[in-house]
């Protein structure tokens, strides 16, 4: 999972949040309260790199989870 407070930085300077296995879930902690966050999902398996999902914007509020269920590829 990638993430970023600044969406037209390059994806390279997107945080990363790791997620192993076959985990349909993850927790990213430390966000910034209030802060506008767009989160992408890069997938690799042994077959290799899978396409980067649309990204998904949300809005940090404090004591509230997300749950952002719906990606779709950018590649298709």
């Amino acid at each position: 999972m990638l993430y970023t407070t600044d969406m037209y930085l390059p994806i390279n300077r997107w945080q990363i949040q790791n997620v192993s296995g076959d985990n349909r879930m993850a927790t990213i902690r430390g966000l910034k309260p209030n802060a506008a966050y767009t989160v992408c999902v890069l997938a690799y398996s042994t077959y290799g790199q899978g396409p980067m999902s649309d990204p998904k914007k949300i809005v940090v509020k404090p004591e509230r989870r997300y749950f952002l269920n719906s990606f779709r590829s950018f590649m298709g």
